[in-house]
């Protein structure tokens, strides 16, 4: 019989959890094209928060420089071994793509919010602004710390704090980051131009995260894998909160889901068509 890979006990379980991580990646991969589509279609980013987005790429940003760090970084990778009796890494491949792609969409979706017309005083308020910069500026204090190694206070070493230090703030971002679209939500009455199935995809992929860091505790006998991925699970149980708050808004409460913005749209477009074949026709019978 195939041995499992390393710190591994049950194949079975090793297979089980990579199934999970990569269903988990592709849905939350996914979850981000609804929006990137909607957007497109409607011509217009009305209804999207922008204090989201902004917050949204904040997030991503931090979760990214966590996971490539403690991955690709030996001194990291050394440091993590200092602090628990797993061998294996807490960030699996597939958690590398995800925020690297992450990333990419979030700017794509950024570009359009630059291109495309906003709805009414729809704007990247001062609040989400001075959350923005704190954020920044928490990043700079760590990095700090960790390039000055001065975070023995902290018992834990530099390079592992700094880690640990983004984590936390892609954890705080993702407290902060949907609450924007919560309210506007509640302010306009609606959740149109917002994608529910983003949040139907999203919801999935927070579902599997949480179940695969569970298999990995389970076939390990290492409940330390929650604490030291604590990152990770927390995307995944407020990934769940969240979802829920937004299904319920849009199949439960706010049930009008006429789009003026997408009608719009879609006649000026079948205008064009009809304008570009009646020219196509002049052209060939002239």
């Amino acid at each position: 019989p195939n041995m499992p890979p390393s710190g591994w006990h049950d194949e079975g379980a090793y297979v089980f959890y990579q199934i999970c991580g990569w269903v988990a990646f592709v849905a939350w991969s996914l979850s981000f094209y609804p929006q990137v589509i909607l957007n497109f279609r409607r011509k217009t980013v009305d209804g999207f928060s922008l204090d989201f987005l902004a917050l949204n790429i904040t997030k991503h940003c931090s979760y990214g420089i966590y996971n490539y760090l403690i991955y690709f970084d030996p001194t990291v990778k050394r440091q993590l071994r200092q602090v628990s009796s797993d061998d294996s890494s807490p960030v699996a491949l597939n958690d590398l793509v995800f925020s690297a792609h992450a990333v990419l969409l979030t700017l794509i979706t950024a570009a359009q919010c630059v291109y495309y017309p906003k709805g009414k005083g729809q704007k990247f308020t001062p609040l989400a602004q001075m959350v923005t910069v704190l954020a920044l500026v928490w990043v700079l204090l760590n990095l700090i710390l960790a390039a000055t190694n001065t975070t023995s206070f902290l018992h834990t070493p530099n390079w592992l704090w700094f880690c640990y230090a983004m984590n936390g703030l892609q954890m705080f971002m993702s407290c902060c980051k949907y609450t924007p679209q919560v309210y506007m939500n509640w302010k306009r009455q609606s959740t149109v131009g917002w994608s529910i199935h983003n949040i139907l995809l999203d919801i999935t992929g927070g579902l599997l995260s949480v179940v695969q860091m569970g298999i990995q505790s389970v076939d390990h006998r290492d409940p330390s894998i929650f604490s030291t991925n604590f990152g990770k699970l927390g995307l995944g149980l407020l990934t769940i909160a969240y979802d829920l708050i937004f299904i319920v808004q849009h199949y439960c409460v706010y049930t009008d889901r006429r789009d003026p913005a997408l009608k719009r749209a879609s006649a000026k477009l079948s205008d064009d068509v009809d304008e570009e074949r009646t020219s196509l026709i002049a052209n060939v019978t002239a």
